[in-house]
């Protein structure tokens, strides 16, 4: 009654990949889902866009800067690690940067197709772009462009003239980064922060870090699922599930995320879920369905 399809590359280069399934909920229901995966080498940025979708995204392996424009128009910039959920809100404009020295990231991204312009696919508009990809903003001149943003024609040159693709390799970073930066300088001349200063300058919204534990609105944006207490654990395993009433970004995307941790011979018991497609996705090891 339900069945996928097989991957797709919908963005390729040699920094990266985001590979995407597609499938019905059911039988006879004409909106589809889909499944994305994202892998990003070392040191590389997937360049600023929106998508006229929802985006729930789950971080498998390593560590992300995110980027994106959250209540009010405000710019506001935070790490990720693996655990971690995250909601983008269809229409909302975000960066990912993977800023680790050695450690690929790997995330999976649930992309709820209900707030597409065409209900059955989804589109990403690209903010920075030239040749590859195609810019939402390069039917201007580049003249008005840069006078109605503010920037230097040597900023605005920079960002409408990438060819290398949705991901791209930044310059080198410091031995050290493949631990988290708590204190990368806004000024930097590595091409991440360009695109970050570009980025802010654009959408013309204050810039924000969040870093600390204690801070709200990085609190909201990320739920890490390993931090969280099993809600159920036994000998063979545990589960935990997240709901909007936990997570509230969840609220618009009518998803829950449930986690299962099942120890080598054992099995989850027989179920059903009335009211919900559920899908699943093996992180580690092999099984039986």
């Amino acid at each position: 009654m339900f069945i996928l399809g097989k991957f797709r590359s919908v963005m390729k280069t040699e920094e990266g990949e985001v590979k995407v399934v597609s499938g019905y909920r059911w039988k006879g229901d004409p909106s589809p889902m889909h499944i994305g995966l994202v892998d990003m080498e070392p040191n590389t940025l997937l360049v600023p866009q929106y998508v006229d979708a929802n985006l729930v995204i789950f971080v498998r392996r390593g560590h992300a800067k995110m980027g994106w424009i959250c209540k009010k128009g405000k710019m506001a910039e935070s790490r990720l690690r693996a655990g971690d959920v995250t909601v983008i809100p269809a229409g909302s404009a975000f960066y990912l940067i993977n800023d680790c020295k050695d450690e690929r990231l790997q995330a999976i991204a649930s992309i709820d197709s209900t707030e597409t312009l065409g209900f059955t696919t989804y589109q990403s508009f690209f903010i920075g772009g030239g040749r590859d990809p195609t810019s939402i903003l390069s039917g201007f001149d580049p003249m008005t462009i840069a006078s109605a943003f503010n920037v230097t024609m040597e900023e605005l040159g920079f960002m409408m003239s990438q060819a290398g693709g949705p991901i791209i390799r930044m310059h080198p970073q410091p031995e050290d980064a493949n631990k988290p930066n708590e204190d990368d300088d806004e000024d930097s001349t590595t091409k991440g922060s360009i695109w970050q200063r570009i980025f802010n300058f654009i959408l013309g919204g204050s810039h924000h870090r969040h870093h600390g534990k204690n801070s709200s609105l990085k609190s909201s944006h990320a739920y890490n699922l390993y931090d969280k207490k099993p809600d159920f654990r036994n000998s063979y395993g545990s589960s935990v599930a997240v709901d909007e009433s936990e997570y509230a970004p969840l609220k618009h995307t009518g998803i829950s995320v449930y986690f299962v941790n099942l120890t080598a011979g054992s099995m989850m018991a027989p179920h059903v879920n009335p009211s919900a497609t559920e899908y699943g996705i093996i992180l580690d090891q092999t099984g039986e369905q």
